[in-house]
């Protein structure tokens, strides 16, 4: 644990008393939201399963200087749609954080740079925007876990030969009933 009177942890030079101790104290998950990006990125990593490979889950992890952390998920659609869902886990303890890092073993685990995670989250994103797409609502909410106003190195491609491709799910209006279930109408933008 971190002395009163030591360096804040986020290197703004003050005291951390006079700096985030006070956004500890209050626990008031807003204000710790808010002042995410000031702290050190502890590990980033992406989920995805082989039969859906176009869907990627990146999460990005934070340390705060009470020992916990902040996690950020973000579900991306690779081919159109961008920034599908998002959501922020504020003050998880390390038995919390690893509960995240556990999963079915047909799932593609693997850990990646912060860079990395931000070209993903944010080429992504401009993708999405450039072909029509919103991101996710929650998006408002969880973007300052990766500066998403600074620069980044767009690293990555999207959609398929640099053209949207939308796959519409069971509950899109993409769908046409047949005899033998439901089939896919594929668009391309």
């Amino acid at each position: 644990m971190i002395s009163t009177y030591d360096p804040c942890p986020c290197k703004s030079g003050k005291k951390f008393k006079f700096c985030c101790h006070t956004i500890l104290k209050e626990k008031n998950s807003s204000e710790l939201i808010k002042a995410t990006n000031k702290w050190p990125v502890y590990k980033c990593w992406s989920l995805y399963e082989a039969s859906k490979c176009h869907k990627v889950t990146v999460f990005v992890v934070r340390i705060i200087p009470n020992g916990n952390y902040i996690l950020g998920s973000y579900l991306l659609d690779l081919l159109s749609l961008g920034i599908k869902d998002t959501f922020l886990a504020v003050n998880l303890s390390k038995s919390n954080l690893t509960k995240y890092e556990l999963f079915d073993e047909s799932i593609t685990k693997e850990l990646i740079s912060y860079q990395d995670a931000r070209s993903l989250i944010l080429g992504s994103l401009a993708f999405a925007k450039k072909h029509g797409f919103a991101p996710h609502d929650d998006w408002e909410e969880s973007k300052c876990m990766i500066e998403p106003n600074d620069p980044y190195e767009a690293k990555f491609t999207f959609g398929l030969n640099g053209k949207s491709l939308y796959i519409p799910s069971v509950h899109d209006v993409g769908f046409e009933q047949t005899p033998n279930g439901k089939k896919v109408i594929i668009e391309y933008t």
